[in-house]
C-alpha cells in the first residue's frame, strides 16, 4: 500500500465528483446521510462487527514506509487508534476518506489528521477538476486550494463561522464571519418582552417527557399536513417541530409554524413527500410569551425575558395612549 504516492491521470481525463448509480434496496430507504448510518450501522449489530473487524485488520498491517518519522504518524492515529483503522472504517462506511497533512516550519510531515468525510466538499474548477476542498465543522468553514500537479500542501485561503442562515423553499444562504465578528459579540444578553429560552432546555426547566407525542398522516397538501389525533391545547405544537419517523424523510424534522385541532401549518414544505400512514413524532412548542408560560406550563418563575419593561416608545407615548 503507498501511503504517500501522487498519480498522474490520463491525458483528457476527468474525475466524477458525483455518481450517478445508486443503491436498491426492498423497502423505503432513508434520505440523509445520519438517518443511513443509524439504520444500516448503528441499529445493526452484525455491521458494526463486519466494520470492526475489516478496519482492525487494516490497522495491525505493517507498514514499510521510506521515512520511519512517517511510518510512527501513521501508526499512532487519533483517539489511541492507529490511522489505517480510521481510514479503514471511514472507507467502508463513507466510501472516501481524508486526510490533511499538517507540516512543521521546515516543511516536513509533523502530522497526520483524518477528516470527517461527511464534512468534507470537493470544490471543482471550470473543467471539472478538484480545485480545493471545503471543510465543515462545528458551524466553522475552512476553504482552501489544492494543486493536483504539485506536490504540495493545500494553500489555506479563508475561514471563518457560519452566522446567520436564511432558509427559503429552493434554497439557502449563509452568513460567514470572520475574526473581527468575535469583536461585535454582545457581553450580556439584550433584553426582549419575549422569552431567550428554549422549550425545554436548561434555563426553561420545562420537563419535555410528556409533550412528545406519535401520530400519523392522514394527508399532506403543501405545508399542511393533517394527522390522526387532536392536539392537548390550543397551538399546543406551534414553535414546535414534526419529526419522520417513517418514509422517505425517516429521520428529518420540520418546523411547525402553527396547529389548530388536528391540522398542522408547517414553516416550509416537507423535504420529501410524505404519504398517509406515516407515523411521526410530534414535539410541543412555545410562543415565548409570559402569558403562555404561565397558564400554559405554570413556569413564570423561569422566564427568561422582561415582558413588564418599559421600551424606547415610553418617550413618544402621549397622555391617555
Amino acid at each position: 500500500m503507498k501511503w504517500f504516492g501522487w498519480k498522474a491521470g490520463r491525458e483528457g481525463s476527468r474525475p466524477a465528483l458525483a455518481g450517478g448509480g445508486g443503491v436498491h434496496a426492498h423497502g423505503a430507504w432513508p434520505q440523509g446521510y445520519e438517518p443511513q448510518v443509524r439504520a444500516g450501522y448503528l441499529g445493526n449489530a452484525v455491521a458494526q462487527r463486519a466494520v470492526r473487524l475489516v478496519a482492525e485488520a487494516v490497522g495491525s498491517a505493517p507498514i514499510d514506509a521510506s521515512d520511519p518519522r512517517l511510518a510512527a504518524l501513521v501508526g499512532a492515529g487519533p483517539g489511541g487508534r492507529r490511522l489505517g483503522e480510521v481510514v479503514a472504517a471511514q472507507l467502508l462506511l463513507h466510501g472516501n476518506a481524508f486526510i490533511q497533512l499538517l507540516r512543521d516550519e521546515t516543511g516536513a510531515v509533523a502530522e497526520l489528521y483524518p477528516l470527517r468525510p461527511e464534512r468534507v466538499s470537493i470544490v471543482p474548477d471550470a473543467g471539472g477538476w478538484p480545485a480545493g476542498y471545503r471543510y465543515v465543522v462545528t458551524g466553522r468553514v475552512t476553504v482552501s486550494a489544492v494543486d493536483w500537479h504539485v506536490q504540495d500542501a493545500p494553500t489555506w485561503i479563508s475561514s471563518g463561522t457560519i452566522g446567520t442562515v436564511e432558509i427559503g423553499e429552493a434554497a439557502f444562504t449563509a452568513e460567514l464571519l470572520g475574526m473581527a465578528a468575535a469583536l461585535d459579540r454582545p457581553v450580556s444578553e439584550a433584553t426582549s418582552a419575549g422569552c431567550r429560552a428554549s422549550l425545554g432546555d436548561a434555563r426553561c426547566r420545562v420537563p419535555m417527557a410528556g409533550r412528545r407525542r406519535y401520530a400519523c398522516v392522514v394527508s399532506v397538501e403543501g405545508r399542511t399536513v393533517t394527522v390522526d389525533r387532536d392536539e392537548p391545547s390550543p397551538d399546543a405544537y406551534g414553535g414546535g417541530s414534526l419529526r419522520w419517523l417513517g418514509g422517505a424523510g425517516c429521520g428529518l424534522e420540520d418546523g411547525i409554524a402553527q396547529s389548530s385541532g388536528r391540522t398542522l401549518a408547517l414553516r416550509l414544505p416537507p423535504h420529501v413527500a410524505a404519504t398517509a400512514g406515516t407515523l411521526i413524532e410530534l414535539r410541543e412548542g412555545c410562543d415565548k410569551t409570559i402569558a403562555t408560560c404561565a397558564a400554559r406550563f405554570a413556569n413564570a418563575a423561569n422566564f427568561r425575558g422582561e415582558p413588564y419593561l418599559p421600551g424606547i416608545d415610553l418617550l413618544t407615548r402621549y397622555p391617555g395612549a
